[in-house]
């Protein structure tokens, strides 16, 4: 913009001067005139100056008056013609400067929109997400709800499996099956079973209902599990109820707790 303002004041320095350039002439044209009409005027009247020379005198006074007149007035026409210009390229650069505030104002706007829309857009991004979170976080509560009333289910099915006598039959085998599948089932959803027999109890997993003496398990691990545990998607849906394995007393360590 400061360019354009340069190129312009440029521009208006050489309109000046071409106007300067036309109004000289003009007053050379001017004088060159008058001093022809001048010479002619003496000519025709030479004869008469000589008879009346104080006529003459006057006439040339009275001609030298009117052509200085004309020249002043023709000099005031010239200033009020550079003042008229002077005024309209003042107002040409108000103009540009109006103009240059606006386009100012016009960008600030379209940037104060777009950081708007920019914020907007991030909003609702975060509320897309959001919800898709909510939405997730609901779908696994209702799975995880449905699925912990199928643990007495499962559960059923392994004390029929623990308690049956001698080998199998069709029956059996076929209530395996269908054990088989549903286990498949719920795997699919991210169930899965706490594997917990000669682990470390680990009280994130594991509920202790107590101990028991036992030589093949080091002291402080699962011995025994009452009631198996399951997690659903890597989180603890239900922890396994284990007993504690502890080391057996000898007897003769008996005898004198007992005396004591």
């Amino acid at each position: 913009m400061t360019t354009n303002m340069k190129n312009n004041e440029s521009k208006d320095r050489r309109s000046t001067e071409h106007i300067e350039f036309i109004e000289n002439s003009a007053e050379k044209e001017v004088e060159q005139k008058m001093h022809s009409e001048r010479d002619r005027s003496g000519s025709k009247d030479g004869g008469v100056k000589n008879a009346n020379p104080k006529g003459s005198a006057h006439a040339k006074d009275l001609s030298g008056e009117k052509d200085r007149k004309h020249s002043r007035a023709h000099k005031e026409k010239g200033k009020t013609s550079k003042k008229e210009l002077l005024d309209l390229i003042q107002h040409k650069n108000e103009l540009l400067q109006k103009m240059e505030d606006e386009i100012k104002q016009l960008g600030n706007d379209l940037k104060n929109k777009e950081d708007r829309l920019l914020r907007l857009a991030a909003e609702f991004e975060n509320f897309r997400k959001r919800n898709k979170r909510e939405w997730e976080l609901q779908k696994q509560q209702a799975n995880a709800d449905l699925i912990r009333e199928l643990l007495g289910v499962l559960d059923d099915f392994h004390r029929a499996f623990e308690n049956r006598v001698g080998e199998d039959d069709h029956f059996t085998s076929g209530v395996r099956l269908i054990f088989s599948r549903l286990m498949d089932i719920l795997s699919k959803y991210g169930v899965e079973e706490i594997d917990a027999v000669g682990k470390r109890f680990d009280p994130r997993f594991h509920e202790a209902f107590g101990e028991i003496d036992s030589e093949e398990i080091d002291e402080g691990n699962i011995a025994q599990v009452i009631q198996r545990g399951y997690l659903l998607n890597g989180q603890v849906l239900r922890p396994a109820r284990v007993l504690i394995a502890r080391k057996r007393k000898e007897p003769e360590e008996h005898a004198e707790d007992m005396g004591k």
